[in-house]
């Protein structure tokens, strides 16, 4: 498995897990429950957070280490 500590992976696993009990409860009685949709709905905008967060300290590491040697010539 990959690395638990990372909260994507986490975040990953709770928001794929919530859609099988979503969609196996609907399967089932054919109706679902408003407070599973609701933290639906948050898990997704915390993976939408992280990814984008991801994205964006990616792009600053990537710039700092373009920049770096710059710095460093005299």
């Amino acid at each position: 498995m990959k690395n638990l500590n990372d909260p994507l992976v986490l975040i990953t696993w709770i928001f794929g897990l919530m859609n099988l009990i979503v969609i196996a409860r609907y399967a089932i009685t054919g109706e679902t429950h408003m407070g599973i949709i609701g933290f639906l709905g948050t898990t997704f905008g915390a993976l939408f957070l992280t990814i984008r967060a991801r994205d964006a300290r990616r792009k600053v590491e990537e710039d700092l280490a373009k920049e770096a040697p710059a710095h460093e010539q005299p």
